[in-house]
């Protein structure tokens, strides 16, 4: 009995310092302003680029229990493809960016400060594996939907569609106002219990799609959703962890 009771109080420890021990990281990307000279970039400068990926991330530290040590944002004129694709970490299973984007044939993906590319293949190359969530608000970001082979993808609007650079906050582009709006209400969030990135697509799609379509920018946009995760994502690891069971794994001493 004795050695019984051993053998599940190291068991129990085991869990618990697996549980404590897990560590997981964020990439964001805004680009907000270009490192180019001309009237042409400057008119496609808007700070609402940077300020969607900036408020999104506090969303997810005020309310999916997130560190700030967690994340690492690559902004404005740092946003050069190097040094996004850099950002990346062994751990790194969120992506989220605020951008321009180009649907030419050969040049698709997201536009950087110096106007370089970063296309699909480039970004599930940072990934250690499948099992990530990738959001991304840019002009044809369905492109990534299209052509991603792991994670939850979710875009901002389909591959022949622009996307809508402010939205009801004027402070946000459409599709990151209600993408922030759905992690701070918590009214995504599935049975109330724990948040998704298809939770969080459902909640927002048609919201976007009734504020395009009823606004003067840019044209009706749709969003779009794209599942190559192996299971189920979720934001929040500590709700996650609850999810293994009713087993208590916390130690009394």
């Amino acid at each position: 009995m004795k050695i019984e009771r051993c053998c599940m109080f190291f068991s129990i420890l085991l869990i618990s310092i697996a549980l404590q021990a897990q560590t997981r990281h964020a990439v964001g990307v805004g680009v907000a302003e270009f490192d180019i000279e001309g009237a042409y970039w400057r008119a496609l400068e808007h700070p609402s680029l940077r300020v969607d990926v900036i408020d999104f991330k506090e969303a997810l530290i005020q309310h999916q229990n997130w560190q700030e040590s967690e994340f690492t944002l690559v902004l404005d004129h740092d946003a050069t493809k190097a040094r996004i694709l850099n950002a990346f970490q062994a751990n790194t299973e969120l992506f989220f960016g605020s951008a321009h984007g180009d649907n030419n044939p050969g040049r698709e993906g997201l536009i950087t400060t110096l106007s370089e590319r970063v296309n699909a293949s480039e970004f599930m190359g940072r990934f250690s594996g499948t099992d990530f969530a990738f959001f991304v608000n840019s002009c044809y970001s369905g492109y990534f939907c299209n052509n991603m082979t792991g994670g939850e993808i979710c875009a901002s609007s389909a591959f022949s569609e622009p996307s809508t650079a402010l939205g009801p906050s004027y402070n946000h582009t459409v599709y990151f106002h209600f993408l922030i709006e759905g992690v701070e209400n918590n009214t995504a969030a599935s049975n109330g219990q724990y948040l998704t990135p298809y939770a969080l697509h459902q909640y927002l799609e048609p919201l976007v799609i009734a504020y395009t379509t009823s606004s003067y920018f840019g044209g009706t946009q749709h969003p779009k959703y794209a599942d190559h995760y192996p299971g189920t994502y979720i934001f929040n690891k500590e709700v996650e962890a609850s999810l293994w069971g009713d087993f208590d794994y916390s130690l009394t001493w």
